[in-house]
């Protein structure tokens, strides 16, 4: 449910939104209520404030520059981005295969493009 509808739904038990925190998730839509505290079913009193983690609609992309290819792919995998992989023959080669090259680090929107470039020998 988004934090509108969740908030509506609260308002009509009688409660309040308390501290709203944006948290990265790389499935959840920006918006929609990730967790609630205290939990669903925990007695309140009237007027009790109920603190919300809330998507972003973001991911944090790590940096992998330096890192084999495999390790590098599972770093990434779970992120839900178009990742798009790149062989390069004449490059930089510190051995194993290393990424040289990534196109975004850092937070980014969920489905972001990551193209990681990685020497082949």
């Amino acid at each position: 449910m988004s934090i509108d509808e969740y908030t509506l739904e609260i308002e009509k038990l009688g409660l309040t939104i308390g501290l709203v925190t944006s948290v990265d998730s790389p499935i959840e839509p920006e918006k929609r209520v990730l967790a609630v505290s205290p939990e669903p079913g925990s007695e309140l009193s009237s007027g009790s404030a109920v603190d919300v983690q809330v998507s972003n609609g973001s991911v944090q992309v790590p940096d992998v520059l330096n890192q084999p290819l495999e390790l590098a792919q599972n770093m990434v995998d779970s992120l839900g981005l178009e990742m798009i992989l790149t062989p390069v023959k004449d490059c930089p080669s510190v051995g194993g295969y290393p990424i040289f090259e990534q196109s975004v680090v850092g937070q980014q929107p969920q489905g972001s493009r990551l193209e990681l470039k990685y020497c082949t020998g």
